[in-house]
């Protein structure tokens, strides 16, 4: 076993669907050019994963005409409560990613995303491509994301940040521009 894990547990992470594709592309084996380039490269990226708190049921992918679409949940597991998810396409021509509101019933989309957390690439060669974006994820995963909780009264008010920025991910009863200083604790969720 290498350091990265067995190819059997490396394969359950981005595990692929192929569903609704229309190509011809029905497995893994099939795929050419970046999107295949990207699933390797994710793999590789395994062990910073696990190291920063991500399992494979986390992630989840699927391939559509050209397309891979790869989605990371961003998850307070302590808090019980999932805060934002990555989702990243490919194709051979370009590639876009962002961070995107959880969806229960639905994947997540784009048009969900803030625009200053949405990047969008030209892609002229596909190693350098997934190259570019899987660096995207790995500098994602990392980012640091906290929980502050407020107590009054028998009430509970929490909200989980990205600390870099100050971007507000999930708020449950603080009122806006909330100074976090105030707050009865501080978590830090990841990394």
């Amino acid at each position: 076993m290498t350091d990265m894990g067995n190819a059997a547990d490396l394969h359950a992470w981005f595990e692929v669907d192929f569903d609704d594709t229309t190509d011809g592309v029905e497995e893994e084996s099939q795929l050419v050019g970046a999107p295949a380039v990207l699933l390797q490269r994710l793999r590789e990226l395994v062990p910073t994963l696990r190291e920063v708190g991500f399992g494979p049921g986390d992630t989840s992918a699927w391939y559509e005409d050209g397309r891979l679409t790869v989605i990371l949940q961003i998850e307070d597991r302590q808090g019980g409560m999932v805060l934002r998810c990555l989702r990243l396409e490919i194709g051979d021509t370009d590639w876009v990613a962002a961070w995107v509101s959880p969806a229960r019933y639905d994947q997540p989309e784009f048009e969900q995303a803030d625009p200053e957390e949405r990047v969008d690439r030209r892609i002229n060669d596909p190693e350098q491509g997934a190259r570019e974006a899987v660096d995207w994820i790995a500098q994602q995963v990392r980012r640091p994301i906290n929980r502050y909780v407020w107590r009054e009264g028998g009430e509970v008010r929490r909200l989980w940040r990205l600390e870099d920025t100050g971007r507000n991910l999930v708020g449950w009863g603080p009122p806006p521009g909330q100074d976090v200083s105030s707050a009865h604790e501080t978590v830090q969720v990841r990394p």
